[in-house]
């Protein structure tokens, strides 16, 4: 298990350590991997021609999906953790089963924390410019939700790197990369590069506001991209999914999601904001003060940026006095966890 990093030997270990918000699901994989079934790719695009190397009709049906599996041979760390096996043309993908994860509250921010681990090979210096060790890797951690069963959000961040992904093919073959179901994959920024070792992705989804910003994305704590939440005839798609792995249904360029590579998950949190607790960090303090006051835009106005939905504390639009009483009830000060009634 791991809550912190540290860089020992080149490569990135990690150590136990933080509070928490209020979490909803956690899996260290210590106790085996009953919480995840496969991601089995419901989004399949039927008219797909099957080639004659894949005999059963389908290449989901050839190839995938197989789970993502407890593992506790991981090279570098020692501890039990979720492998994708590196295979192809075989594909590697879990998501979680339908009754575990809640309802997630729609007034207030959640995150998905991951420390993912890859056995990453660089390019062959010995290739001609522009090409890669291989055609394609995939290895990615992801919110989703739906309605019917097919998968209408989805927000990812890891590698997605391929022959066919845009130009220029060595920015994603070298460097991490996320996706929403609105803005489809885009490299991170700044460019994120990819190495050998452990990386802690966090995908931090806002209140809806229908506005570029309502997910951020963090690699290591730093800060790559942004992006928007789906909505279907006005509502607001719920996220009831974390998967991990890959999926070819969320590749636009491809059919088979291969893995070249090995992928660790370990860690697997998802959490849900604390009233007033902006930084996900168990407590209200001068640090969510700080993130409050840059809401602050006074009543009938809109907040000032689209990540401020979760310091509208009554819903209407504005971040005000009404909202400071509700901030200034649930603050209690730093390493002590918020006032009751501040977590429902």
């Amino acid at each position: 298990m791991r809550k912190a990093s540290v860089l020992a030997a080149g490569v990135v270990l990690a150590a136990c350590g933080l509070v928490s918000a209020e979490v909803v699901f956690f899996d260290g994989f210590e106790s085996g991997t009953s919480n995840w079934m496969g991601w089995e790719d419901v989004s399949w695009y039927p008219d797909k021609v099957c080639n004659s190397w894949c005999p059963c009709g389908s290449p989901r049906n050839c190839f995938g999906p197989f789970m993502v599996y407890q593992s506790n041979n991981h090279p570098y760390s020692g501890v039990w953790c979720g492998r994708q096996e590196q295979a192809q043309p075989w594909w590697y993908g879990s998501k979680t089963k339908d009754y575990v994860l809640p309802t997630l509250p729609a007034d207030r921010s959640i995150r998905l924390s991951v420390w993912q681990f890859e056995d990453y090979n660089k390019r062959d210096p010995f290739s001609p410019p522009g090409s890669v060790a291989h055609d394609q890797v995939q290895g990615w951690v992801a919110l989703m939700g739906d309605f019917y069963e097919d998968e209408t959000e989805f927000l990812a961040l890891g590698v997605h790197a391929h022959t066919a992904s845009p130009t220029p093919i060595e920015d994603w073959w070298h460097n991490v990369a996320w996706s929403t179901a609105a803005e489809g994959w885009n490299l991170t920024s700044p460019l994120t590069p990819r190495a050998q070792g452990f990386r802690h992705l966090e995908i931090v989804v806002h209140p809806y506001t229908g506005n570029v910003g309502d997910v951020e994305f963090f690699v290591n704590g730093a800060k790559v991209g942004e992006g928007s939440r789906t909505a279907v005839d006005g509502t607001v798609v719920p996220i009831n999914r974390i998967a991990i792995g890959s999926s070819p249904a969320h590749m636009t360029e491809d059919y088979i999601s291969n893995t070249y590579e090995f992928f660790w998950y370990d860690d697997v949190e998802l959490s849900v904001q604390d009233r007033g607790d902006f930084d996900f960090d168990g407590d209200v303090d001068l640090a969510d003060f700080g993130t409050f006051q840059s809401c602050f835009n006074g009543p009938n106005r809109p907040p000032k940026a689209a990540t401020c939905g979760a310091a509208d504390f009554d819903g209407d639009n504005d971040v005000d006095l009404a909202d400071f009483g509700v901030f200034q009830a649930c603050f209690n000060g730093p390493n002590r966890p918020p006032k009751a009634g501040c977590n429902g």
